[in-house]
């Protein structure tokens, strides 16, 4: 009696354990929020707002992943705010200057503008935000930059919230 008992817990064991991997395995993984920075030449604001939007969410320890683009890109930093970016360890060349498609406004969870999207790029049913606020970074540097930080931390309180 107890044998059998003790082997039809271990069969119910087994069960048990396989169910769990199959859930487990058909469960939608957990991928990070995507976060797409825009201005216009895609060598200043945007990638400012990456590298700060990516310094941040490693320090909180949250899962989201940045890229930036321009509508037009062409280098845009004037040389003071190249040595002034440099200094800082704000690093905006770490990844490719790259034009804004139709592919990445699909891959973006969440689209930060600092100009004005094309309207056939304009994407419909995502998060927009406008930040079309923020100063000039070649003209005012010690102003841009804080905002730029303060919109990413308003951001990234946001997106931890979602989870």
């Amino acid at each position: 009696m107890r044998n059998a008992m003790k082997a039809g817990l271990t069969r119910r064991t087994a069960i048990l354990s396989a169910a769990a991997v199959l859930i487990a395995a058909k469960a939608p993984s957990r991928r990070p929020l995507r976060v797409m920075f825009v201005c216009q030449k895609g060598t200043v604001k945007s990638p400012i707002a990456r590298e700060l939007l990516r310094r941040e969410a490693a320090l909180r320890q949250l899962s989201i992943t940045a890229r930036s683009r321009g509508i037009e890109p062409k280098e845009g930093a004037s040389p003071a705010t190249a040595a002034a970016l440099v200094r800082d360890g704000i690093a905006v060349n770490r990844d490719p200057l790259r034009a804004l498609n139709r592919k990445d406004m699909v891959w973006a969870d969440v689209v930060v503008f600092f100009d004005p999207l094309p309207r056939p790029l304009r994407p419909v049913g995502k998060d927009l935000r406008d930040w079309r606020d923020t100063p000039s970074v070649n003209q005012d540097y010690n102003a841009a930059i804080p905002a730029i930080a303060g919109h990413v931390s308003v951001l990234l309180d946001e997106l931890a919230k979602r989870g």
